[in-house]
């Protein structure tokens, strides 16, 4: 009944000895190979590069691990350093366990504990929070907002790679791939982007909650991400995921984008995700990448500013009083359509958007493909450190362009890489070039 099964897991400390021992014995008795696939993991060291041993008394027992960090955080940063290389370090250090016993610890668990606590801090502290009052219903493209649309896209993208990692056992760029799609672009971009349409405060300066079609949607779209997550984190990290499911249940039982369906009992018996339920749209893609680059842009500058400012023991600013964003045509209608958004998250009180916008004189200036954004620093900050920063970053930028024309002046590399991988390859060397070529021109411009 259990012969033969699909995968081995093993290290690869006993290939030889047992792996293919087993295969020879499988086929000279039962006439079968005993598996299809072997997944060799690689062997955990300690942070000197031992083996850990009873003997060295540099172990770690999982037990003492869970006590400390939780179990789905001993999981997942287990997956996490489940990689294609032959061994991983886990520096070890000894800790006061609650009932005075000293053990072994590792610092490493910290990355599963936090993702562990951002999964239920956002779960519980702020989507289903907002699920009161959803009013689901079968949606298109046109009912969402380009958040929406982008967050979708975003969750079809990794959906169908942790698919394709899977096939191929590359658990660790699943946990990686999985960490960032929902502390990254689903915490630290779309709740941000859909808080306005949520609540806001009322003409008494009181927060109230929006009832209108655009946060039904909203709310539709929070509990729909959520729903998928859980799925994917599932496997990985079964208990946190399970408790959620049942309150994500509780808060909004029908859920679903173009159709909508129950949720299942339990999240252990819910189907795994579909790549297909939602179109991948790169054009929204794009569209919000132009906006993170200008939000990204526009934090960076206050930062340095105010850096700047503290060297000068100046008090700081708390916003930017103005920026000018220069943008290909494409680009201008998206963004003026977001300068709510822009001047909200990227702390600036004016934004000037504009495909023929002159830089203002004394101004920082940051570089991406499409994009120029202008900060006048004139009474705010010193233009020698402007100068000094795009001299640094001109240099970077030199060093990256020279290792990429290297590789693809490599006839072995153009031949032998997938078509796709050249292409995207080259058009990043057009991107740095134009990159290269807007800070030369600044630079000038400033005098260097």
């Amino acid at each position: 009944y259990f012969y033969p099964t699909s995968t081995l897991v093993t290290g690869r400390g006993i290939i030889t000895l047992w792996v293919a021992r087993m295969v020879m014995t499988g086929l000279h008795f039962p006439g079968r190979v005993p598996f299809q696939h072997v997944h060799i993991h690689p062997i955990i060291l300690d942070g000197q590069g031992r083996i850990m041993s009873k003997s060295l008394g540099n172990g770690v027992d999982p037990l003492d691990i869970i006590t400390l960090y939780g179990t789905d955080a001993l999981r997942f940063t287990m997956a996490q350093m489940d990689t294609e290389t032959q061994d991983v370090r886990m520096p070890v250090k000894p800790v006061k366990m609650p009932d005075g016993r000293t053990v072994n610890s590792s610092e490493k668990f910290e990355l599963g504990r936090n993702f562990c606590n951002k999964i239920w801090q956002a779960a519980t502290g702020f989507v289903l929070q907002n699920l009161n009052g959803a009013q689901p219903r079968p949606l298109t493209s046109a009912d969402l907002a380009l958040e929406d649309r982008w967050i979708l896209s975003r969750l079809a993208a990794t959906i169908a790679e942790v698919d394709r990692r899977l096939e191929h056992y590359q658990v660790s760029e699943v946990a990686n791939l999985l960490y960032n799609f929902f502390w990254s672009e689903f915490c630290d971009w779309y709740l941000e982007l859909v808080k306005p349409r949520l609540f806001g405060r009322s003409a008494a300066g009181e927060m109230v909650q929006h009832t209108d079609a655009s946060s039904q949607v909203a709310r539709q779209v929070l509990a729909w991400v959520l729903d998928q997550s859980l799925r994917l984190l599932h496997p990985i990290m079964p208990f946190v995921t399970e408790a959620l499911w049942a309150k994500l249940n509780a808060a909004a039982p029908q859920r679903g984008i173009t159709r909508l369906t129950e949720g299942e009992p339990m999240l252990i018996r819910a189907a795994w995700p579909d790549a297909a339920a939602w179109p991948r749209e790169p054009e929204i893609e794009d569209d919000l990448a132009a906006l993170q680059n200008v939000i990204r842009a526009l934090r960076d500058s206050l930062a340095w500013i105010n850096t700047t400012r503290a060297a000068a023991k100046t008090p700081a600013i708390g916003k930017l009083p103005k920026a000018l964003i220069r943008a290909k045509a494409q680009l201008v209608a998206g963004l003026q359509e977001q300068t709510a958004v822009i001047c909200r998250l990227g702390r600036c009180e004016a934004i000037e958007i504009g495909p023929d916008l002159s830089k203002p004189p004394e101004s920082a200036t940051k570089v991406f493909p499409g994009l120029e954004i202008y900060v006048p620093i004139a009474g705010l900050a010193d233009l020698d450190s402007e100068r000094k920063r795009l001299a640094k970053e001109r240099d970077e930028l030199t060093g990256h362009l020279q290792r990429l024309e290297a590789k693809l002046a490599n006839g072995e590399f153009v031949s032998k890489a997938p078509p796709a991988v050249v292409e995207k390859e080259r058009a990043r060397l057009v991107e740095l070039k134009e990159k290269l070529a807007a800070i030369g021109h600044h630079l000038a411009e400033l005098g260097e």
